[in-house]
């Protein structure tokens, strides 16, 4: 009887063990599980597998072996719901992007899209600034302060004022100053007037205008000769600057246009500069030849597509843009 027995048991296990290898039911689990419990079912050849709407479920083709060890059976195909909406196969292309302004498109330093002029800003609200120093937004830049809320941003005695750059300041204009004092709106400090260079003696400003009666770093370029950097005057902020005019960026390594703007010598100053640069031919906020389209992007006859979140021709920003077998390198825009 006890050897009948173990005939019996050997005969189930070795029926068990075929059972499986023809592709029998199992249910499905492992690193790649659809979401849920998914039970399975099928016969003989390709057994497809579902599993149910839970979390963590994945979609898409996903091959793997089933019954024998040497994995005998059709390849498995296993498709799970994602979360309410499931897909299955390829993933689903991302929905459009209504604005330029979203964390893969702006720039850190300007993050959130400006709605009205579809522009990357630094702000669109208040609740956007986190700096101490600079809470409130104020035309998409954050700033210490506005002329409406002076009274609450700028309650240091020594700094009641707001200036025109959105900074709380000692005076913004020489009414704010003691009687013998001037406001300098170079620095919006009160400062000792003056009629000659020789009442200028301490910091950078070492000339006297006449007109305010102010002392101020310079008049005219002539003026500029303490900083090899900073050879021209800019003559409404009486400020030694890089640069006013393109003729002072012909030795500069950065680039050969004067930004008139932030007065330094940058790569462009409008899209006339670009024309034949590699990188794109649309001159960006920051004096930069660089793309926000492919259709800047002719110069090259391989870097065609725009990464729009560096604003960089490159070979490829999605795979479906190589050739063959080949997948696009995100990291370097290329095609390997």
């Amino acid at each position: 009887m006890v050897v009948l027995r173990n005939l019996l048991g050997v005969s189930l296990w070795v029926s068990l063990g075929l059972f499986a290898a023809c592709g029998g039911s199992s249910a499905s689990t492992g690193t790649n599980g659809d979401g849920g419990a998914g039970g399975g079912g099928g016969g003989d050849g390709a057994t497809s597998s579902s599993g149910g709407s839970g979390a963590g479920s994945s979609s898409g083709t996903v091959t793997s072996s089933s019954g024998s060890p040497s994995g005998s059976s059709g390849a498995t195909t296993s498709s799970g719901s994602s979360g309410a909406s499931g897909s299955s196969g390829a993933d689903a292309a991302p929905p459009p992007v209504s604005c330029v302004a979203d964390a893969m498109t702006c720039p850190m330093a300007t993050p959130y899209c400006d709605p009205t002029s579809d522009t990357c800003v630094e702000c669109t609200a208040s609740a956007d600034c986190h700096e101490p120093g600079a809470a409130t937004c104020s035309a998409g830049v954050c700033v210490q302060c506005t002329s409406a809320t002076v009274a609450t941003d700028c309650t240091n005695h020594d700094a009641p004022y707001c200036s025109s750059a959105g900074k709380c300041v000692a005076c913004v204009e020489s009414s704010n100053c003691p009687t013998t004092d001037v406001c300098s709106t170079t620095t919006n400090t009160c400062v000792p007037t003056c009629t000659s260079n020789t009442q200028c003696t301490t910091g950078v400003d070492r000339v006297c205008d006449t007109t305010t009666s102010v002392c101020v770093e310079c008049l005219a370029s002539t003026d500029c000769t303490m900083n090899p950097e900073a050879k021209a005057c800019n003559t409404t902020t009486n400020t030694c600057v890089q640069c006013t005019a393109s003729t002072d960026c012909t030795t500069s390594m950065v680039g050969k246009v004067c930004s008139t703007t932030s007065n330094t010598c940058v790569e462009c100053g409008a899209a006339s500069d670009c024309t034949t640069n590699a990188d794109g031919t649309a001159c960006q906020a920051d004096g930069i030849c660089g793309c926000s389209a492919d259709t800047d992007c002719t110069v090259s006859t391989t870097k065609t597509h725009c990464a729009a979140n560096v604003h960089v021709c490159v070979q490829c920003t999605m795979t479906s843009q190589c050739t063959g077998t080949q997948t696009c390198h995100l990291e370097t825009g290329t095609c390997e």
